[in-house]
């Protein structure tokens, strides 16, 4: 096919395929969308090698990383964070103990960066005692820990 070219795609393109795939595509489709919006480059055997590092040089980075997060998870493993809450008399806490003071607790005992979304409560923390909860540092990892709510000493 005339004006047809091989480009190699630099991102996920639905129609088309995933980053890395080397497809063919109409000259000008190539030039006037591809090429401008950096969706796919001219499939060189310089572009697939540098293409290939590229690739190579982030599943190493990704790997490190999940190495340092899995570390992390097993020194934290099993932890118990103790907050403290005002209560009734009926030891009831007064409100509720949210992710978000779980994580400013955990993040400054630990010394993480976590958000709220990382934490799985079951069910509101409204008592006193312990609570079981799970932190995701990330969507491969994840560990159990312990809530320990206590009353907040009366002055």
């Amino acid at each position: 096919m005339a004006g047809d070219v091989k480009v190699l795609l630099l991102e996920d393109i639905d129609s088309l395929g995933k980053a890395g795939d080397i497809v063919t595509v109409s000259e000008g489709y190539a030039r006037n969308k591809l090429f401008v919006e950096g969706k796919a480059a001219l499939a060189t055997d310089q572009e697939q090698q540098k293409h290939k590092e590229e690739a190579e040089h982030k599943a190493k980075k990704a790997e490190a990383e999940l190495a340092v997060m899995e570390e992390k998870a097993e020194q934290l493993d099993g932890t118990e964070l103790q907050l403290t809450a005002k209560v009734n008399e009926g030891e009831e806490i007064f409100g509720s103990i949210t992710p978000k003071q779980i994580v400013e607790e955990l993040n400054k005992q630990a010394g993480l960066t976590l958000t709220p979304k990382q934490i799985t409560i079951t069910k509101a923390i409204k008592q006193l005692g312990t609570h079981a909860m799970v932190v995701k540092l990330s969507s491969e990892v994840e560990f159990p820990m312990v809530v320990a709510i206590i009353p907040e000493e009366e002055n």
